[in-house]
């Protein structure tokens, strides 16, 4: 199974939080809106800060929920979970990649106006039997 690790880190010194800077992003671009109910509720679930941005679907990449949450007291944040909105159980890789990659094209250029790095990391998960 391939994963991609994707984390939002803020220039040193940076005016504005990736968390702050995710928030902007949904609210201002088309085809992306900030869930503020939902990112209050996953923040209060894993207990740190936390966002939740919708994908409207585009191309190859369908409409998807993206939860985005701070590790460990760092300003970094981390992409989650990456949910279907349309009552699909799970997206297969292909859609979620594709997700992933529209994401890193839409954000990038936002993010770097303001202090702002993305980083993609694409791992591979390997499941071994106890």
């Amino acid at each position: 199974m391939r994963i991609v690790n994707v984390e939002l880190v803020p220039f040193d010194p940076c005016h504005i939080t990736p968390l702050e800077l995710l928030e902007d992003f949904a609210d201002c671009r088309a085809g992306w809106c900030f869930l503020e109910e939902d990112s209050r509720y996953y923040a209060a679930l894993r207990g740190q800060d936390a966002c939740v941005v919708r994908h409207a679907a585009h191309g190859a990449a369908p409409s998807a929920d993206l939860a985005f949450a701070t590790r460990n007291e760092s300003s970094r944040l981390y992409l989650a979970v990456v949910l279907a909105t349309d009552g699909q159980l799970a997206l297969d890789l292909a859609q979620q990649k594709a997700i992933i990659e529209h994401f890193a094209r839409s954000f990038e250029p936002f993010a770097r106006r303001h202090g702002v790095r993305l980083e993609l990391e694409e791992q591979t998960l390997r499941l071994q039997a106890a």
